[in-house]
């Protein structure tokens, strides 16, 4: 070789140093998903290659994912329908694995959803990507092994699915890249290992300058939401939009007052039968007081920009709230919005129609947390719910008629066990929940001895006891209660229900455990405990969840008097003793906090010292069975995916001679 090559080589090798740049270019997470992604028609009403255009606000939080981006926490505080999943969660998939492979750990509530959102979400998504050329194992020994339903392999990188509720996977390998999906769906300890947020979190410490943790969800409970507890920590950002008339920016909200008194936020006019005129909803400027309707989102939001209003407390940390007013035109809607508000809205007296409805609104279209309350309530209040003309031990057919418009459908009953008698509860129920407390009375005798008279009473009232209508009408009871939280007694209970094979039921309160963090209504007990007591069936009832609304019938729901009663009014008859109006007085609503830490747990009710609550106990019990007849009534009988209270009135209202033609209550 030559002197001359030599210096040639070396010119070459000089030039290439020179050309190495001190940073590296690349695409944004919004550009890439543009650019590859498109949605078949069966997933979206929007198919096509994919645009930002129908939902501009999520770009900003989808570019955080770039690796130019210095931001490493993102919270996104939402409604629903606003394309959180399409458009943000798996776009950022997709560039984790086609465009800046990382590895992924995807996580959601439980294992059914994990596995729902695997297979229907991200398989999908692979394909729409046309990422699936590179979705195999990187190691040759294990050829069959990088592309399972849980687990997906790619240069660079896997993505790895998992349930919340998995300790073992929470702390197996390490991630730089950590989805929460459905945060307040998660469980606040998993067996003792403590929170799987915090142990999730800990698989992206080796990645400290590196690491994208993302959480995503719809806000359920104040005191307990874990994303609004998130967002808080943020920046807190709105997505700022211009008006069409002054073109001043603001976030839209559902309502809101100026410091001058004037409304703003959604705006319609109602009818003479108070129902919404669905062709007059706008929304309200905050400034200058112009309306603008739904089609303007359209021009509007492509102007929008997101706004901090706090101080981060966590550095590297963007907190985003977006609810569903902002939801892409031809998706839903404005009017569509005040629909479901007048469902839970009484729009002639401005109040709470339908507390459960209310609830779902605050979360699904406001995005924000619904704050449960609850305190004791007074004797004063509930004492109030005593109608004149009906009595103990009859049914008010008249009455029924005037207030409700409807007769009873159905009966069910609740037993109180204590040490030396048991307390029987029957209650009435009219389509629309209104309830009609038919009997409250004790039958004393030896608890203890399964063979005694007073649980031969028991069996003979629930098998033989029908109540009469005014009309003949037969009303006997379909399902029954019995309270085994009585420890010593549990045995006893459990032997006096397994005398039959359905319609009589153990029953037990759990104020703060297994219930309570997954917000049921009832829980099935565990299959160890059905099968070593050979119980047909038996539930764990969320008191803390039951007696709060039982605390909003009693205090909060209003009736005028020759107008129909709201839904779940409750009814007592004018005989009943004013001891039983105080057990509802008996219990307070308290916060219950960790020692040491004073951390927030959970809130639930207590009974005062000395004070007698049966009543209140076995009135939540009664609920809680009207609600297992039905939830199992629309999913067994009406083929339903979900408890739907309209579709069981209906079809209960059907029921000829109101028996009990409800196929597995039937004794």
């Amino acid at each position: 070789m030559t002197a001359t090559n030599d210096i040639n080589d070396i010119d070459f090798i000089i030039e290439k140093i020179n050309s190495i740049t001190d940073s590296k270019d690349y695409e944004l997470p919004s550009e890439y998903s543009e650019r590859v992604r498109y949605l078949p028609k069966e997933l979206t009403p929007m198919p096509g290659k994919f645009s930002f255009e129908k939902c501009p606000y999520i770009i900003e939080p989808l570019n955080c994912l770039s690796p130019l981006s210095s931001i490493q926490e993102i919270v996104v505080c939402k409604g629903t329908r606003v394309m959180f999943t399409t458009a943000f969660l798996e776009n950022g998939i997709a560039f984790n694995i086609g465009c800046d492979p990382n590895s992924q750990l995807y996580i959601s509530a439980d294992k059914g959803l994990i596995e729902k959102g695997m297979t229907i979400k991200v398989e999908r998504l692979i394909d729409s990507c046309s990422l699936r050329n590179l979705i195999f194992s990187q190691t040759a020994k294990k050829r069959n092994t990088g592309d399972t339903k849980l687990e997906k392999e790619y240069p660079g990188g896997f993505l790895h699915g998992i349930g919340a509720r998995n300790p073992g996977k929470l702390r197996a390998m390490g991630y730089p890249r950590i989805w929460f999906d459905e945060l307040d769906g998660f469980p606040d300890t998993v067996g003792n290992e403590g929170d799987p947020v915090a142990l999730a979190r800990k698989r992206a410490s080796d990645w400290d300058t590196k690491k994208k943790i993302i959480y995503g969800s719809t806000p359920l409970i104040l005191q307990t939401s874990k994303i609004y507890k998130l967002f808080m920590l943020g920046d807190q950002r709105y997505y700022n939009v211009p008006c069409k008339h002054c073109g001043k920016k603001q976030p839209l909200v559902w309502h809101g007052v100026t410091d001058e008194g004037k409304i703003y936020g959604i705006v319609f006019e109602i009818d003479s039968d108070f129902l919404p005129i669905y062709e007059t909803v706008g929304y309200k400027c905050k400034y200058c007081g112009g309306v603008m309707k739904n089609h303007d989102k359209a021009t509007i939001m492509q102007q929008g920009e997101w706004i901090p209003t706090k101080k981060t407390k966590r550095p590297n940390m963007r907190s985003y709230h977006i609810n569903a007013l902002y939801s892409p035109p031809g998706m839903f809607s404005w009017e569509s919005a005040v629909m479901e508000w007048a469902e839970c809205w009484d729009l002639e007296k401005n109040r709470v129609k339908d507390i459960e409805k209310y609830k779902s609104f605050r979360n699904t279209v406001q995005g924000l947390p619904f704050e449960e309350l609850g305190s004791s309530i007074k004797f004063e209040r509930s004492i109030q719910h005593r109608r004149s003309g009906f009595a103990l031990g009859h049914i008010p057919e008249r009455i029924m008629i005037e207030s409700t418009g409807h007769y009873a459908t159905l009966v069910t009953c609740a037993v109180d066990v204590q040490g030396d008698r048991i307390i029987v509860h029957p209650v009435a129920w009219t389509p629309g929940g209104q309830s009609w407390t038919l009997d409250f009375f004790h039958i004393d005798g030896e608890v203890g001895n399964i063979n005694s008279n007073l649980w031969n009473e028991l069996d003979k009232f629930i098998m033989e006891k029908v109540y009469i209508g005014e009309n003949n009408k037969r009303y006997p009871i379909m399902l029954t209660f019995i309270d085994s939280g009585w420890g010593q007694h549990a045995d006893i209970v459990y032997q006096f229900c397994n005398k039959y094979t359905s319609g009589v039921y153990a029953i037990k309160g759990d104020s703060g455990n297994e219930t309570t963090k997954k917000g049921l209504t009832y829980k099935s007990f565990s299959d160890e405990l059905l099968k070593k007591t050979g119980l047909p069936g038996g539930y764990l009832i969320n008191t803390t969840k039951i007696k709060d609304r039982i605390s909003r019938y009693l205090t909060a729901l209003q009736w005028d008097t020759g107008q129909l009663q709201p839904d779940w009014y409750p009814n007592f008859p004018e005989n009943i003793g004013d001891d039983f109006f105080r057990m509802f007085e008996a219990e307070h609503r308290v916060v219950v906090r960790e020692k040491g830490t004073n951390r927030y747990l959970r809130t639930e009710w207590r009974a005062d010292a000395g004070k007698e609550n049966h009543a209140f106990d076995t009135f939540g019990y009664n609920l809680t069975a009207l609600e297992l007849i039905a939830d199992r009534t629309c999913r067994e009988i009406l083929g339903l995916d979900v408890l739907s209270w309209k579709d069981f009135w209906e079809y209960s209202k059907q029921i000829k001679n109101n028996e009990a033609a409800f196929f597995y209550f039937q004794k």
